[in-house]
């Protein structure tokens, strides 16, 4: 994301982010959206410094781009992550629970 100069051509593209400065990178760039996070340990990035609810909203709230929370959720932290700007959860592993 940091490399990139313009948006791909592609008719969706979604980032990748982990802060503040990367979601305003994705907004700058026109992208359609952002998956950020990991807000709560996950398996696959062990020791990864999480955001918690309130700095995936510190992180997020002041982009036009849809967000979505990425990182330990599932189904059930659907309401949290609308309640702090989320507009969805996405998740791997736990669509396959």
């Amino acid at each position: 994301l940091a490399r990139v100069e313009t948006r791909p051509d592609v008719d969706w593209c979604i980032a990748s982010c982990h802060d503040a400065a990367e979601i305003g990178r994705a907004s700058t760039l026109g992208l359609d959206a952002a998956v950020l996070g990991p807000v709560e340990p996950t398996d696959s990035h062990p020791g990864a410094t999480v955001l918690g609810w309130e700095g995936f909203r510190a992180a997020s709230r002041s982009t036009a781009i849809p967000v979505y929370a990425l990182g330990g959720l599932g189904i059930d932290d659907l309401q949290a992550a609308r309640e702090h700007g989320a507009h969805g959860v996405a998740m791997i592993r736990a669509a396959w629970r």
